[in-house]
């Protein structure tokens, strides 16, 4: 993990990407994602450890029942007839 320094992050004006490369545009991940989690700082390789096998709501500070992201993500599973 050479060069990853962790720490406050510093912001841009970069758009977020999510398995896509920022200088390839057209080179995106072929596959699926199941779970994205972002952090306002870089991590550690102990942070990682940390974090790499706990599920959602033992990562979160908050949880995530009765969320925005979280009800919105259930009802598109919900049949509508």
């Amino acid at each position: 993990m050479a060069g990853n320094v962790p720490g406050k992050l510093k912001s841009n004006a970069d758009p977020l990407r999510i398995a896509q490369d920022c200088d390839r545009p057209n080179n995106v991940f072929a596959g699926m994602i199941d779970e994205v989690r972002l952090w306002n700082r870089a991590l550690s390789e102990n942070d990682i450890d940390k974090y790499k096998d706990q599920d959602v709501e033992g990562a979160l500070a908050v949880t995530p029942s009765g969320k925005l992201s979280t009800t919105w993500g259930y009802l598109k599973q919900v049949p509508l007839f």
